[in-house]
């Protein structure tokens, strides 16, 4: 496998493209089944590419006390545990289904366009569905992806779910979370 490649200084509109690339992947995942869809179109590209792939799960924080909102104890513990049994769930899927596959998982309590523009700056290409779990189904393009496309410092990947995908089983949890 390659540790990192040179790569072109390439400006766009301002974005200063990496100068490395390391041999990784990174997929970003939220439990959607857009999300699970691109995370098994990335393991299939990363072994392909003979790459590590890094599954990666953020979560911006809400300010506590609005209404739908828990509580600041209830949600600053919940949400880290749901973060991680989802990028545990996924990458333990992964690693069975692509046994010679390095799959390593991250979750971050933060907002998940800067932690996936962050990723993107050694990664060999960043993966996302093409919309993922918010709340207005109606949009083609996640808000997620469009940022990532605009501020990615890696070649991006919007995978469109043009079949069923997998679901997760840790997709229950999260959504008895939101409710």
């Amino acid at each position: 496998p390659r540790k990192s490649l040179p790569r072109k200084s390439l400006s766009r509109k301002g974005t200063e493209m990496s100068a490395t690339v390391s041999s990784v992947v990174v997929v970003g995942v939220d439990g959607s089944p857009e999300s699970a869809h691109a995370a098994e179109w990335a393991a299939r590209e990363a072994a392909r590419r003979h790459a590590t792939l890094h599954v990666l799960t953020a979560f911006r924080p809400y300010p506590a006390g609005l209404p739908g909102v828990p509580e600041a104890g209830e949600y600053s513990t919940g949400w880290p545990a749901i973060g991680q049994a989802l990028v545990d769930g996924v990458a333990g899927r992964l690693r069975d289904r692509y046994p010679g596959l390095t799959v390593q998982g991250e979750y971050q309590l933060r907002d998940p366009r800067p932690a996936l523009v962050q990723a993107s700056r050694t990664a060999l290409m960043t993966v996302v569905g093409n919309r993922g779990s918010g709340r207005l189904p109606e949009v083609l393009t996640g808000s997620v992806a469009l940022h990532l496309a605009a501020r990615a410092h890696s070649p991006v990947a919007v995978v469109p779910l043009s079949e069923p995908a997998e679901t997760l089983q840790t997709e229950a949890a999260l959504q008895r979370w939101r409710s």
